[in-house]
């Protein structure tokens, strides 16, 4: 709700021109560098590791259905 008071935060300050830089230089994208340091932190996995493979889920009867992923993807189109 108040921008201004976030952003004049001095740590925030610091932290904006860093990811600044890091974009300025081309080495990565600051927003990648960042995910990473957050994916560290929280322990983030792969979905294979909560969800299986698809050949563990066919496996276990929980196959992908086709028909509904056409149903569900229409990408807004009326084709």
């Amino acid at each position: 709700a108040f921008p201004i008071a976030f952003l004049s935060n001095p740590l925030v300050y610091v932290l904006l021109r860093w990811c600044l830089f890091l974009e300025a230089t081309g080495i990565c994208a600051a927003a990648w560098f960042l995910a990473m340091i957050q994916k560290s932190i929280m322990g983030f996995q792969y979905d294979e590791v909560y969800i299986g493979t698809p050949e563990e889920r066919a496996a276990g009867k929980h196959a992908d259905d086709p028909e509904a992923v056409d149903k569900l993807m229409h990408m807004g189109t009326n084709v």
